[in-house]
């Protein structure tokens, strides 16, 4: 397939045309730094008039990496067992500010009435 093939079908209507596709990716494929990944969307004639596109590429890891909150006797502790990660917070939900809260864990968090948000970051 070359940049100057056409397709070899039109697709049209409304169920068509709005199927996406989804691809899986060993990360084993990517290099550490700046990835390039090439496209090319092909009309189905060189006098088309529409053509659409959107792509999405989304990282995960094979065992997600989750924040938990307990009560450990009278104290409440947060703690995470990746410790390539940091534990952030924000005051606020709407607009958030992040500032660094902790870089291991577990952490002890007060309770006594200050609202944080909070997410471990890498």
């Amino acid at each position: 397939i070359y940049a100057t093939n056409f397709a070899p079908a039109t697709v049209s209507g409304a169920p068509a045309a709005l199927t996406f596709y989804t691809n899986t990716i060993a990360a084993t494929n990517l290099v550490v730094g700046t990835n390039v990944i090439a496209v090319e969307v092909h009309q189905s004639t060189a006098t088309s008039s529409d053509i659409g596109w959107e792509m999405e590429l989304d990282g995960i890891t094979a065992t997600p990496v989750r924040a938990n909150i307990t009560r450990l006797g009278a104290n409440t502790v947060i703690y995470w067992t990746d410790s390539s990660f940091a534990l952030e917070q924000s005051p606020d939900a709407g607009t958030p500010s992040w500032t660094p809260a902790a870089t291991n864990s577990p952490v002890p968090v007060d309770t006594s009435g200050l609202i944080r948000i909070f997410r471990l970051k890498k």
